[in-house]
C-alpha cells in the first residue's frame, strides 16, 4: 500500500453519510457494501491526480481515507477541499446520497495518526450545525471556540417530558423551539449537544414505550442521530413529542388509563425491589385480577412481561452507561442472582449482558 509513499505531511479523511438511519432502511445489506466501495472510488477518482490514498470502510455511516500529496509536500489545503466539495457533488448526483466530509490537520509523524482521526471524527460531527453535503476542515472548528462544558438543563428536559404527558401541544412547541433556539446561537460542541438532545429523545421513547408497551435501543437512538443536523433534529422531536401529546390527552379523562400510569410509575421506583404483581396491584390500590386486567386492556401486555421488560432495558442502560459488575447490574434491576438475569435478558434481547455491553459499548 505505501510503497511509493514518502515522509512528507499526511491527512484524515473521514466520510460519513447524512441521514444514516432513512439511507439504511431504503438500501438492503449488500448493497450498501456496493454503495460505499462507489463512494470511495469517486473520491479517490478525483483526489488520484494529485494524492496518494488508503481507505477504510469503519462500518456503519463511516469511511475514511488517509492522503498524502503526490509531489512529496503537503498540498495547499483549498485545493484538497475544493477536490473533496466536488465529491460530495458527484455523489449526490451519482448516487443519490448525501455525504459530509471532515479532514484532519496536516501531521508528519505516524504517532499522531490516533490524533489526526479524532480530528477529522470532530469536523464532520460539525454537520449538526453546518448542514448536509459539507466538507469541514479540523483547522476551522479548532478556531472556533465552541464549548465543550456539559449542557445543564435537565429542567427544562423535565418541563417538556411534563408538558407531553399533560397532552398539551402548545407548551411542547414552545419549549423545543427554545432549545433549539439556544443550541443555535450559542452552538456548544457537537458531542454536548447531541447528548443532551440524545437525553430529550430518550425521555419521549420512554413515554412511549408506556404508551405501546414496546422496547427501543438506546445504542441504536444515540447513532441515529449523529448523521442528522440540528433542524432535523428539532423536528423529529417536535413530530415525537407532539404525537406523544396528543395520546396523553385522548387518555386525560380515562380512569383506568390514570391507574396503569400509577403501577407504571411503581414499577420505575421499584425496580431494584423484589415486588411482583401483588405489590403493584397494591399500589393502586386495587386487587391483583383486577389491576392485570385494566393493564392488559390498556398496554396489551401482562404486568410480569412489562415489568421485565422495564428491567432488562434499564440494565442495557446500566452496561453501556457503567462499568458495575454484571452480578451488581441483577441486583440493581431487581434479580438476586446473576444467573437468573442472565438467562431472562437473553431471552429478551438475543444476546448475553456481557456480549451487549461489549459490542454496544466498545
Amino acid at each position: 500500500y505505501f510503497q511509493e509513499w514518502t515522509d512528507a505531511p499526511l491527512r484524515v479523511i473521514v466520510i460519513s453519510i447524512d441521514r444514516y438511519k432513512a439511507w439504511a432502511e431504503n438500501v438492503s445489506d449488500n448493497d450498501r457494501f456496493l454503495y460505499k466501495y462507489a463512494m470511495l472510488n469517486i473520491v479517490e477518482e478525483l483526489l488520484a491526480s494529485a494524492y496518494r490514498s488508503v481507505n477504510l470502510d469503519l462500518g456503519r455511516d463511516k469511511l475514511a481515507l488517509l492522503v498524502q500529496h503526490a509531489s512529496g509536500r503537503e498540498g495547499q489545503e483549498p485545493d484538497l477541499l475544493h477536490r473533496l466539495s466536488d465529491a460530495t457533488r458527484m455523489v449526490q448526483g451519482m448516487l443519490r446520497t448525501d455525504i459530509s466530509i471532515g479532514a484532519s490537520l496536516p501531521f508528519d509523524d505516524i504517532l499522531k495518526l490516533r490524533l489526526a482521526f479524532y480530528e477529522a471524527q470532530s469536523a464532520v460531527s460539525y454537520r449538526l450545525y453546518l448542514g448536509y453535503r459539507t466538507v469541514i476542515p479540523y483547522r476551522e472548528i479548532e478556531m472556533s471556540g465552541h464549548s465543550a462544558e456539559p449542557i445543564q438543563d435537565a429542567a427544562q428536559t423535565a418541563n417538556l417530558l411534563e408538558a407531553v404527558q399533560s397532552g398539551s401541544t402548545e407548551p411542547v412547541l414552545r419549549i423545543i423551539g427554545r432549545l433549539g433556539e439556544h443550541l443555535g446561537n450559542q452552538e456548544p460542541s457537537p458531542s454536548e449537544a447531541l447528548a443532551f438532545l440524545t437525553t430529550i429523545r430518550k425521555g419521549l421513547l420512554k413515554l412511549d414505550g408506556i404508551k405501546s408497551g414496546t422496547g427501543w435501543d438506546e445504542a441504536e437512538v444515540v447513532l441515529e442521530l449523529e448523521t442528522l443536523d440540528l433542524s432535523e433534529i428539532l423536528l423529529l422531536l417536535e413530530r415525537e413529542a407532539c404525537r406523544l401529546a396528543d395520546h396523553f390527552r385522548s387518555l386525560s379523562g380515562s380512569k383506568e388509563f390514570m391507574m396503569v400510569q400509577q403501577m407504571v410509575d411503581f414499577m420505575n421506583r421499584h425496580l431494584d425491589g423484589n415486588i411482583g404483581v401483588q405489590e403493584i396491584a397494591a399500589s393502586v390500590p386495587i386487587s391483583v385480577s383486577l389491576a392485570s386486567q385494566l393493564f392488559k386492556q390498556e398496554m396489551g401486555e401482562t404486568i410480569h412481561d412489562y415489568l421485565t421488560r422495564l428491567r432488562v432495558e434499564r440494565a442495557g442502560e446500566l452496561l453501556i452507561e457503567t462499568d458495575y459488575k454484571l452480578s451488581e447490574i441483577a441486583r440493581m434491576v431487581g434479580y438476586q442472582h446473576e444467573n437468573s438475569f442472565i438467562r431472562v435478558f437473553r431471552k429478551l434481547k438475543d444476546i448475553t449482558p456481557g456480549k451487549y455491553r461489549e459490542h454496544k459499548k466498545y
